[in-house]
């Protein structure tokens, strides 16, 4: 066995008895999940585990397979082999609806919103979507007091409820990463998939994004895809690092910073 391989273990074995893992607390796993693009494997026999109530970040250079990873867990894209369970229930072959049906949300790198309409409406549709109904039925929506009282109350969580009349097109970049978590937080999710959401803020507005997410900790399981390394830093529970398809490390923070191979392979040059 490499030396690197074992400290690899190391640090897994050590985040098992720091955070009380178990197979029964598990919200979301992967088992030897494969996806290849030709000779590619983007991701490669991977086993992944996203404990219960924590914030699980995941970080790795670009073409790492992070993306390629979250779009095969909320069914956008399928495995080649290997399995997803949400809560111990196989969900490999599930649509991604019946997912957000089940309780597995994702937020977009790019900001998934409806310009021409008003945050408080963008919010209203995705509570709508999410109750199985089609977003062409927009109209009912300002009528509907259900869907609104949903988008009221996502909107205040974020912090937008004083922007709720503005159109999503003249509200901030941050403000719209605001909306666009609102937006999920109406599916009512169990576990949160957050793919890269920092990316284009300015240092103040990756402040408040992390205060939201602090702040959403204690409601819902979250899997955070993330280069703002501060953010993985003060939110993150659990760390993975991902490197061409494969998993290097995984532990508490503190472990998986100073481990030499993330060093080499991530963070920088290993520490002397």
């Amino acid at each position: 066995m490499s030396a690197s391989t074992t400290s690899t273990n190391t640090i897994a074995n050590n985040s098992s008895k720091s955070t009380g893992y178990t197979a029964e607390n598990a919200a979301l796993r992967t088992q030897g999940l494969i996806k290849s693009f030709g000779g590619i494997r983007a991701t490669d026999d991977l086993d992944l585990t996203v404990k219960q109530g924590s914030l699980h970040a995941l970080i790795g250079p670009n073409g790492a397979g992070k993306t390629t990873l979250i779009s095969q867990l909320c069914g956008l894209m399928s495995p080649d082999s290997g399995q997803v369970f949400l809560y111990d229930q196989d969900i490999t072959a599930m649509p991604p609806a019946k997912r957000v049906q089940r309780g597995l949300a994702r937020t977009f790198q790019i900001t998934s919103v409806f310009p021409e309409f008003n945050a408080q409406d963008n919010v209203a549709f995705a509570a709508q979507a999410v109750a199985g109904h089609s977003y062409r039925f927009w109209r009912p929506v300002a009528k509907n007091k259900t869907f609104q009282q949903q988008a009221a109350d996502a909107l205040a969580r974020v912090g937008l409820s004083s922007r709720a009349a503005v159109t999503a097109a003249s509200l901030s970049h941050g403000e719209r990463r605001q909306l666009e978590i609102a937006m999920v937080l109406a599916a009512q999710p169990k576990v949160l998939l957050l793919d890269e959401p920092m990316a284009g803020m300015g240092g103040e507005e990756s402040a408040l994004m992390v205060e939201l997410l602090q702040s959403l900790k204690t409601e819902v399981t979250m899997l955070l895809v993330e280069h703002d390394m501060d953010a993985v830093f003060a939110l993150a529970d659990e760390l993975s690092v991902l490197v061409y398809g494969r998993l290097i490390a995984t532990g508490i923070p503190s472990d998986v910073r100073s481990n030499a191979e993330v060093q080499r392979a991530y963070l920088g040059a290993a520490p002397a």
